[in-house]
């Protein structure tokens, strides 16, 4: 037995750090899924010309009769430092959003006079998670508390549509979702509804290039083949039956990701130019998208401009390390049979597996993409293979002749 630990823990030591990876890239997924499910369409900044309450239901009215070019729309304020009271006369202080309109069902508050609770708030307030169907007081207003958010902190949501004495209010964003068939135009809902904004932010876009910082991993892993099948091309470039079988290799591998599972890279349509002869372009998206982020950077921040910060750079953070530690990993199992190609490929599926399994005990299951499951096992493969393939004919005619 100390002989198996001493000659196999470069190998055991791999094998943790590669479930550590999976751990991490699981909790990447969980939370690019959370941000897509929370955040669409586009957001609206209304602080220097807000809009009432009673000018905003007059928006939604037209919206359900089919007379706006939007979907769904949810206007809000944020309220520091409020009082709560529960039914025991016990307080505690909180930050409040008053949503109006179309509330997303992950927000919990879809009914009148009702509200969400972040799961910290929760505990605070009853010392238990357990709090649907509780009453609470807010600014001389009774609500239900109708659900407890495990994946929120520091925020308590109230649905305040239908309340009278809120008309006069001013809200100062609006989340816009438009119908996807349609060209979306952020500046004709503006016209049409005489709204001017200090900035509309694009959820849609963002949630794109996040989805595609969650998968950093599957990229870094998809890359490294791809690298190592050009490094062994160029190194062996005399040799054309070599170079035909690795080029072969790597068509393979890029249409079993891209094609079969789904590997992309997201890249916002509003960066793609209609023209690829307007060399300008790029130069004015450049100058626009630093203005675009200047604008970002100095407007106030309210809970869901720091929620999604928070989800980006956690986001950013775990696809980071985990596809370093991915490839440190793997560069560090040497195989050199088959037999322990068959073993290695049966323990990185097991490692899945529990990842996958770790992450559902901790509530933090996710809809995993087919490269979860392939990258790592097809990356063992093709490295085996190409580390042991030796050709030594010389002409595309001898390997089809060698292959049959």
């Amino acid at each position: 037995m100390k002989r198996i630990i001493t000659e196999y823990k470069k190998e055991a030591l791999a094998f943790l750090f590669l479930f550590v990876a999976c751990i991490m890239w699981m909790y990447a997924l969980f939370i690019n899924e959370q941000a897509t499910s929370y955040y669409s369409g586009s957001s609206y900044r209304l602080e220097s010309n807000p809009i009432t309450v009673n000018e905003f239901n007059r928006i939604v009215e037209k919206i359900n009769e089919g007379k706006s070019s939007a979907k769904n729309i949810t206007g809000w304020f944020q309220s520091n430092d409020e009082k709560i009271t529960d039914e025991r006369d016990i307080s505690i202080r909180s930050d409040v959003i008053y949503a109006f309109g179309n509330i997303p069902h992950e927000l919990g508050a879809v009914a009148e006079y009702s509200c969400a609770f972040s799961s910290d708030k929760a505990y605070e307030l009853w010392k238990s998670y357990d709090a649907e169907g509780e009453y609470v007081l807010i600014d001389n207003v009774r609500y239900k508390v109708l659900s407890v958010l495990h994946n929120m902190s520091d925020i308590i949501i109230v649905n305040a549509n239908g309340q009278s004495e809120l008309k006069d209010a001013e809200i100062i964003a609006m989340e816009v979702e438009s119908h996807e068939d349609d060209f979306w135009s952020p500046e004709a809902f503006e016209y049409e509804n005489f709204i001017e904004s200090d900035i509309v932010i694009n959820y849609t876009e963002i949630t794109g290039i996040l989805s595609s910082v969650a998968s950093l991993p599957a990229y870094g892993v998809f890359s490294a083949v791809l690298l190592k099948l050009i490094f062994k091309i160029i190194k062996n470039r005399r040799n054309t039956a070599y170079v035909f079988m690795l080029s072969a290799i790597g068509v393979i591998w890029i249409i079993i990701n891209v094609e079969v599972f789904q590997l992309s890279f997201y890249i916002p349509e509003s960066l793609i130019p209609d023209k690829w002869s307007n060399f300008g372009f790029w130069a004015s998206k450049m100058n626009n998208f630093k203005a675009y982020l200047r604008d970002i950077a100095l407007m106030k921040a309210y809970y869901p401009d720091l929620c999604i910060k928070y989800m980006a750079d956690s986001m950013l953070l775990c696809s980071v390390l985990s596809a370093i530690i991915f490839l440190f990993s793997l560069k560090m199992l040497g195989i050199g049979t088959e037999r322990k190609l068959i073993a290695t490929e049966m323990l990185i599926a097991l490692i899945l597996f529990l990842s996958f399994a770790t992450a559902c005990v901790n509530n933090i299951a996710v809809k995993t993409p087919g490269f979860y499951w392939m990258v790592l096992p097809g990356y063992i493969l093709i490295d085996y293979a190409v580390d042991k393939l030796n050709i030594k004919h010389k002409s595309v005619k001898d390997v089809i002749q060698c292959l049959q």
